[in-house]
């Protein structure tokens, strides 16, 4: 079952994960909730500016690997939800 999740870069619309929604799909393996590589650094951890500067990818908090099981919580009820019945 697919279920939509709240992207760490808070709506940037630099970030091909959730193309500036803040939130994206994200549909469990067989092995349950698994990192992926993250899509706008491709991994990296880092992106460069346009005028070259170098920054800490806000998709994957500049780990390369994005974590569903570690998505941001909105509000009080999501982070009740989140501790009572898991990621």
């Amino acid at each position: 079952m697919s279920r939509k999740l709240n992207c760490h870069c808070e709506g940037k619309a630099t970030c091909k994960l959730c193309d500036g929604s803040g939130q994206y799909d994200y549909q469990p393996s067989e092995l349950g909730w698994m990192p992926f590589p993250c899509p706008t650094c491709e991994s990296k951890g880092v992106v460069r500016s346009v005028d070259g500067v170098e920054s800490p990818c806000k998709t994957c908090r500049g780990q390369g690997m994005v974590d569903p099981g570690d998505a941001p919580t909105k509000g009080g009820w999501n982070r009740t939800w989140k501790i009572l019945m898991g990621a």
